[in-house]
């Protein structure tokens, strides 16, 4: 059986994970909202915002690679942490043509960014 969702508090500025960083957990953003973004020459590009509800992070979970860009909270924020572990019990579910299908979309979109 899988462990329990732990939760995780943010204060703004503060960071969920860096680029380059081993993808161990994905995030739901349960309340609050967390910035995607990439630093190029010192400043920090803003990619995206990720608002109560939805999930960062997943794709590090689906094929095993390093996180693409840094994510930090914009104000105060809650996220449920769903590790590796979860994400494969919940994965092992499912039919092995979704399980295939997500893997072929994260490294077309891994490719893209490279």
């Amino acid at each position: 059986m899988a462990s329990e969702i732990q939760e995780i508090t943010l204060s703004p500025n503060q960071i969920l994970f860096t680029k380059g960083d081993r993808g161990e957990s994905a995030y739901i953003v349960k309340s609050g909202a967390i910035a995607v973004y990439v630093e190029i020459n010192g400043d920090k590009k803003l990619l995206g915002k990720i608002n109560a509800g939805g999930i960062i992070g997943e794709m590090a979970l689906i094929d095993q690679g390093r996180r693409m860009a840094s994510a930090m909270a914009i104000k105060d924020s809650v996220v449920m942490v769903v590790t590796e572990e979860v994400f494969q019990e919940k994965l092992r579910g499912t039919d092995p043509f979704i399980r295939a299908l997500l893997k072929i979309m994260t490294e077309q979109i891994r490719s893209q960014n490279a």
